[in-house]
């Protein structure tokens, strides 16, 4: 395949989920003192809306790719929470630039084009741990799982050796999510996600990846309001594992039942469903050409084509490199 999208360097490692930390235990999670209380009230009310609105500001900004207004947004963010010194609030400030480098990443974790915001993002995770770990406020815990997530993800997708390190932080956000099993189901789902990601890119074990994922869309079924969230949130990580895994046939239906999603009357003309379907259909393509079913991939090509067609007005035009068409076009017959 041309891109490179489904490249990984994978490592066969166990690992063992340790505990809860000391810190993390009930009692101590409990014991929330004044000056938390007073700070967590202030950044509700003031500061959590506005960063909020940053994330989703940023967020935007980084799938259009229009990563220097992002950052312009990201600064931004980071003079405002400068005014209050609070923990939450530089804790959550921090996560924005995960969310930043995120987008920048754009799942290119192997090639070595993205390593600088690769460590870019691990270090904003890790400033964040830093900052909301002796915040026992219900929001600082929050975010502070959000933020061994992202750690733990970044080390996942990069294949790192510090196994024992990674089970480590499975453990601590485990200890802590348990307490509030209900509450924290975002954080679950990404539990999952990354244990998935775990147990494709460093364990290899595509039932154990399987496992993970069922479970993570027992979250999703119950949460997500639109099937786009389910189509971005679970669908597409789940057929990036599956490829990696080089389960193509299992991805190629997976992608079928995202394509039926878009396809739903209600979806007809929504411009987020029209994007979406192109997607999934060259991701279609990707895993029938890694299958060296060439007769489908010629299949695929016809119905990219069609949909450009339909929807050169909406500007939504999947392209497809020219040698990567003419190697589908001419092998196989």
């Amino acid at each position: 395949m041309k891109s490179g999208k489904f490249v990984s360097r994978r490592r066969n490692r166990g690992f063992r989920a340790g505990g809860p930390e000391p810190e993390e235990t009930e009692t101590n999670v409990k014991n929330t003192d004044a000056k938390y209380t007073d700070a967590n009230s202030r950044y509700l009310t003031l500061e959590k809306p506005v960063l909020d609105l940053y994330e989703r500001v940023i967020t935007i900004y980084g799938k259009q790719k229009n990563f220097q207004e992002a950052y312009r947004q990201l600064q931004n963010a980071e003079k405002f929470v400068r005014q209050s010194g609070d923990s939450s609030g530089n804790g959550q400030c921090h996560m924005l630039y995960v969310v930043y480098y995120y987008a920048v990443i754009g799942g290119d974790y192997v090639t070595g084009a993205t390593d600088h915001s690769i460590k870019k993002m691990y270090h904003a995770a890790d400033k964040a741990i830093r900052c909301l770990k002796k915040d026992r406020t219900d929001e600082g815990r929050f975010l502070y799982m959000k933020a061994l997530l992202a750690k733990l993800y970044v080390m996942v997708c990069t294949c790192s050796r510090r196994t024992t390190e990674i089970g480590k932080l499975f453990g601590r956000v485990q200890g802590i999510a348990e307490q509030y099993a209900q509450k924290y189901a975002e954080i679950w789902l990404k539990y999952y996600l990354v244990e998935a990601w775990y147990y494709t890119l460093i364990a290899e074990d595509c039932e154990e990846m399987m496992r993970s994922m069922a479970k993570a869309e027992e979250i999703i079924n119950v949460t997500a309001d639109t099937d786009l969230t389910r189509i971005e949130n679970l669908i597409l990580p789940w057929i990036s594992m599956l490829l990696t895994l080089r389960e193509y046939e299992k991805a190629a239906e997976m992608l079928k039942a995202g394509i039926e999603m878009c396809d739903k009357e209600t979806c007809q003309g929504v411009i987020p469903y029209v994007r979406e379907k192109v997607e999934l259909y060259a991701c279609l393509l990707d895993a029938y050409y890694l299958a060296g079913e060439f007769e489908k991939c010629r299949e695929v090509l016809g119905a990219i084509d069609a949909l450009n067609r339909e929807n050169e007005e909406l500007g939504i035009v999947k392209v497809i490199e020219a040698g990567y068409r003419e190697e589908i076009e001419g092998r196989g017959k």
